[in-house]
């Protein structure tokens, strides 16, 4: 039984995986106040089977020290993900020092799943597009608004425009402001991945397998058929699978 947390820059989400299967989840939001040893305490209640091992992913070095001293008090000891870590990927200086260790979790285990040249998209707070190739070489990256972020600029801009729930299917052909708002939101941002998709087939000139992680993933595949992989939880996996490659 592992205790795998990834702390993001929207949410904190803690997972227990028994294997490959995930048995109980909770999050909060990271901009919230945090105790921290009362959060670990809530997912460990969700199983009787006792958890001695954390895989720790974070974004956010702020919290790591307060995260970790919880752990220690619960006498759980701790694996690190970052690029100083045996992976299966070719990482240059430049990627080992910028990096994300979210995105060395998602390009890590979409490789593992996919070992031919491809395309890994994190959609979450920040979208990410990285370019691995067929040697599991991190190529290229770029870095661009999330929907949800994207999207709340804009309302905090315009005080008339009203929040709304990018949850529910959308109608490219919408009228009121509402609606408009959000179909043309959603439309806008799978526009732009498309088109960064279809730029990256273009330059390499090959049909390139795409991959996609993150809390909208399975909301953008909808509308989205360049997408190849969809998994929302490919943080934590990537994570486990890491871990599970340094204890060998």
């Amino acid at each position: 039984m592992i205790l795998v947390i990834d702390v993001g820059n929207t949410n904190i989400k803690y997972a227990i995986y028994k294997g490959d299967e995930q048995i109980a989840f909770y999050k909060s939001n990271t901009k919230g106040n945090h105790n921290f040893l009362s959060e670990i305490k809530t997912i460990l209640s969700m199983t009787t089977e006792s958890v001695d091992e954390c895989v720790y992913i974070s974004v956010v070095p702020s919290f790591d020290s307060k995260i970790i001293a919880a752990l220690v008090k619960l006498n759980i000891s701790y694996f690190i993900i970052n690029t100083n870590i045996n992976t299966n990927l070719i990482l240059s200086e430049t990627v080992k020092s910028e990096l994300g260790n979210d995105l060395l979790c998602i390009a890590s285990i979409g490789y593992y799943i996919n070992k031919e040249e491809m395309l890994a998209l994190s959609l979450g707070t920040a979208s990410a597009m990285m370019h691995i190739d067929d040697k599991g070489e991190v190529k290229h990256c770029l870095i661009f608004p999330g929907l949800k972020s994207g999207a709340k600029n804009l309302f905090e801009s315009a005080e008339q425009l009203e929040e709304i729930d990018f949850t529910n299917d959308v109608s490219f052909l919408a009228l009121n402001t509402k609606n408009a708002l959000k179909s043309g939101i959603v439309y806008a941002y799978v526009g732009s991945i498309k088109y960064l998709i279809d730029k990256f087939k273009e330059i390499f000139n090959k049909n390139l397998f795409v991959i996609v992680a993150g809390g909208m993933s399975e909301f953008i595949k909808r509308y989205c058929e360049e997408i190849d992989y969809c998994d929302r939880d490919l943080v934590m996996k990537g994570g486990l699978y890491l871990y599970n490659l340094n204890k060998k």
